[in-house]
């Protein structure tokens, strides 16, 4: 981690911030976050597993061959598609472009009620690191196996369906609009 913050800052991340957790404090699926502080401000800092995008690329190289002996297909038939996957993931480790996105769908969806995205900073992120409002909460299977107020988990199911919904509904609309033939989904 404190490598990564060199390589990408050209510093470790206690010369970024006043304080920074060591170990991670919750994982992330190609990543680790951090709990961070600047003040009274504090940080949710996801940091990208070292190697993830290099790993994906040699683990479609050995997939590949094992695909095409199940599927019976030629390289040439499956490499369009080989070719899309290996795009979406390398996609999945920019997280430059994933800071973009959700800095978009949080705008987005300012008026969808029961939502709160964090604020994002995007003087503490680059392509490998992700800084954003640290948000207490709990996640949302522990919720649902413990809260037993019915009025709570009814709200929270609601809100969740209302952002489906807004997702589907409104976000994708617009995306077809803006740009007919293709989805910008995120």
């Amino acid at each position: 981690m404190v490598r990564t913050f060199q390589r990408e800052f050209g510093k470790g991340p206690l010369e970024i911030f006043e304080t920074f957790t060591q170990s991670a404090v919750h994982g992330a699926s190609i990543g680790q976050v951090h709990r961070a502080t600047i003040g009274d401000q504090v940080f949710a800092v996801k940091v990208q597993y070292p190697g993830v995008a290099d790993s994906l690329s040699s683990d479609l190289a050995v997939v590949k061959p094992v695909a095409l002996q199940i599927l019976g297909l030629s390289g040439a038939e499956i490499e369009p598609y080989f070719a899309e996957v290996k795009k979406r993931l390398l996609e999945e480790t920019d997280y430059r472009l994933e800071l973009e996105k959700s800095m978009a769908l949080s705008e987005q969806t300012k008026g969808v009620s029961g939502i709160r995205f964090p604020k994002y900073y995007p003087e503490y992120s680059n392509s490998r690191v992700i800084t954003m409002d640290w948000i207490e909460g709990r996640q949302l299977d522990k919720f649902a196996m413990r809260e037993t107020d019915q009025d709570k988990r009814n709200a929270v199911g609601q809100a969740v369906w209302d952002f489906y919904h807004f997702q589907i509904h409104e976000l994708l609309a617009i995306s077809r609009r803006s740009a007919p033939g293709e989805f910008s989904g995120g």
